[in-house]
């Protein structure tokens, strides 16, 4: 009797010479080696496909049967500069010898191709620095670093006399440097990249350099409690909010000693100020960062700011430094100028649908703002108690 063979032919393993194509591979051949289960008619070839697509990566394709049961197909790397995580690689149409098509096959997540070098996203004062005479900042990336690339000496600020002294931690895409001294980031100064960090790939950035903000305020669709840790108000509301124009609804104060609440919109003119010490509703159409380059004192000959809080009153304060405190009247302290027979209460907005958090003893944190009641019965000065 005849046999006839009606089964088609299967992949037995597809394996592929890189599991991640980084920079380093540009130029060199990447390969993929198919095994089927069966002799194949080596005169038809598979179709090979990817998901997605990296043609722009993986180019001048060849292919050829090593023999009846394993094809390799090769391709030139190029440099493309993507980052493509987890591709699948499809055959399809090969047959055997007897003319059965074989089942068409699927190879999940077989290989990622990072050929994206990564870039300076932002630069902005660290929230966690510890109130000395030094300057903590910390620099975002667009893609995690390979923590053995970073060295302080990667790294300088355009500011004369000020220089990196430590990579205090770098976490993710995260580098935290800190500085030989108080840097005043009124003026918009840059950190610099003089070396070369990479990413997880090995994929190297060797310039750059980005303003260091003093700030950079998350701020969620709908109502937000905020302050500026820094002096804006000297300058038009419209050049403060800039970053956040788009998005921005309305914003509200409250002025203890009149009793009074305050508004501002777009098109409301430019007499509205965002006043360092104090605090301020703002509400947003969609979620947004408010960022600025201010200063909370100016060099010689000007006091320093404050703000009268009023006697057995709520009072809707900001906090001055553009690092965390203790919400504590000690040295240290952020309420150092008031008393605790001063204050009864002071509370903050956890989130937009969770309400206030009591907040003495805790931390009071840069760019959040506060509802402080002043039990004294006589008038009192907030005044900060951090560098500027």
């Amino acid at each position: 009797s005849k046999t006839i063979d009606n089964t088609p032919p299967t992949v037995s393993s597809l394996t592929v010479s890189d599991t991640l194509i980084s920079d380093a591979d540009a130029g060199s051949l990447f390969w993929v080696n198919i095994t089927f289960s069966e002799a194949m008619d080596t005169s038809v070839a598979p179709t090979i496909t990817f998901d997605p697509s990296v043609s722009t990566t993986l180019t001048n394709a060849q292919g050829t049967w090593a023999s009846n049961t394993v094809y390799k197909a090769n391709y030139t790397v190029a440099d493309a500069g993507v980052d493509v995580d987890d591709i699948d690689v499809n055959v399809s149409s090969a047959q055997d010898v007897a003319g059965n098509t074989m089942t068409a096959y699927n190879g999940a997540d077989k290989f990622s191709i990072d050929t994206q070098n990564p870039t300076l996203s932002y630069a902005v004062l660290d929230a966690d620095n510890d109130g000395t005479n030094y300057t903590y900042i910390d620099v975002h990336f667009s893609e995690d670093l390979d923590a053995s690339t970073v060295a302080y000496t990667d790294f300088s600020i355009s500011t004369t006399g000020i220089d990196v002294a430590q990579v205090v931690e770098t976490s993710g895409s995260r580098v935290t440097l800190r500085l030989n001294g108080l840097l005043r980031t009124g003026g918009s100064p840059t950190i610099i990249i003089d070396g070369s960090v990479a990413d997880q790939a090995g994929n190297t950035l060797t310039s750059g350099s980005i303003t260091i903000n003093t700030y950079r305020i998350s701020l969620n669709a709908g109502w937000n409690l905020i302050s500026i840790p820094a002096d804006t108000s000297n300058d038009l509301i419209s050049t403060v909010i800039s970053s956040i124009s788009s998005n921005l609804q309305i914003i509200w104060t409250y002025d203890a000693s009149t009793n009074t609440w305050s508004s501002w919109v777009n098109g409301d003119g430019d007499t509205f100020r965002l006043e360092p010490g104090k605090g301020y509703w703002i509400r947003m159409a969609a979620a947004d960062t408010l960022v600025g380059n201010y200063n909370l004192t100016a060099l010689g000959g000007t006091s320093p700011p404050y703000v009268t809080l009023k006697a057995q009153s709520w009072n809707l304060i900001g906090h001055w430094a553009t690092y965390n405190q203790s919400a504590s009247f000690g040295i240290y302290g952020a309420l150092r100028s008031l008393s605790d027979d001063d204050v009864g209460a002071l509370f903050t907005l956890t989130g937009p649908t969770t309400g206030y958090q009591p907040v003495l003893g805790q931390t009071m944190t840069p760019g959040k703002g506060y509802w402080l009641f002043l039990e004294s019965t006589t008038d009192k000065l907030y005044v900060p108690n951090c560098s500027t």
